[in-house]
Parts: structure tokens; C-alpha cells; sequence
């Protein structure tokens, strides 16, 4: 039985570069995941509501090695939102989560930061990203 789950950087809610990589019309056939992930999408609103104890933690630092996306992501959404270079800060957020931690990190970086990994064990141990 699955007590506590931690996510990093995921986009719960969907993200504006999605929905905006699809106003672009072509984009659809060429990254058929902005579909799923568009805000609002049939995907997203398909998403089941939170029943065990979940933390989410999100990175607000844009790429220091800008990639194809990171730097597309940066072009179409600019500086509106905070953003870790691909998701948008406030899609990271839905109600229901036990915890919510944002971290100075880029969406790729998160992975690999001992800081995340330190949150997501407390997490894990103890209901808290503290």
C-alpha cells in the first residue's frame, strides 16, 4: 500500500508552454504530448484526485544550459511566469497536496540536486519537506 508519493516538477494542472505550443496550429503532429499536457486538456481534467499523502516540489530557475525547449519555453511564455525552464510554477501546485516545496533549481538540475533529494526523503519519512 502506497502511503506517501513525491512529484518533481510535474505538471498538474498542464502548462502554458503546452497550451501555447498548440495555438502554434503544426506543433500538434510535432509534439503530440502538448496535447496531454495543455491546461484543461481531456488528460488533465482525467487526472484522479489526490488519496494518499503527496508533496509536490517545483524548481523556479530558468536552464543555465539552455536547451531546444528550455530556450522555446523562454520565447513563448518569456518572463510572465516563473518557471523552471519547461513547467510553469503554479501548474506544480493542485489542492489536496500535504506539502509544497519550491527550490531554486532548472526542471533538468532538480533531479540530480541534493537539496530535492533531502526534501524528498523527509518527505517520505515523515509527511514533511522539512
Amino acid at each position: 500500500k502506497i502511503k506517501r508519493v513525491v512529484t518533481i516538477g510535474s505538471p498538474h494542472r498542464g502548462t502554458s508552454l503546452a497550451t501555447n505550443l498548440l495555438e502554434i496550429g503544426m506543433i500538434r503532429n510535432l509534439v503530440p504530448m502538448a496535447t496531454a499536457l495543455a491546461e484543461g486538456s481531456s488528460f488533465i481534467k482525467s487526472l484522479p484526485k489526490i488519496t494518499v499523502e503527496m508533496g509536490s516540489i517545483a524548481g523556479k530557475k530558468k536552464s543555465d544550459f539552455p536547451n531546444g525547449l528550455t530556450l522555446l519555453t523562454s520565447i513563448i511564455i518569456g518572463d510572465r511566469v516563473v518557471h523552471d525552464g519547461l513547467v510553469d510554477l503554479n501548474s506544480t501546485y493542485v489542492p489536496g497536496l500535504k506539502d509544497y516545496a519550491v527550490f531554486d533549481v532548472d526542471h533538468i538540475s532538480m533531479l540530480v540536486s541534493s537539496d530535492v533529494l533531502k526534501a524528498s526523503l523527509s518527505f517520505v519519512k515523515t509527511g514533511s519537506f522539512k
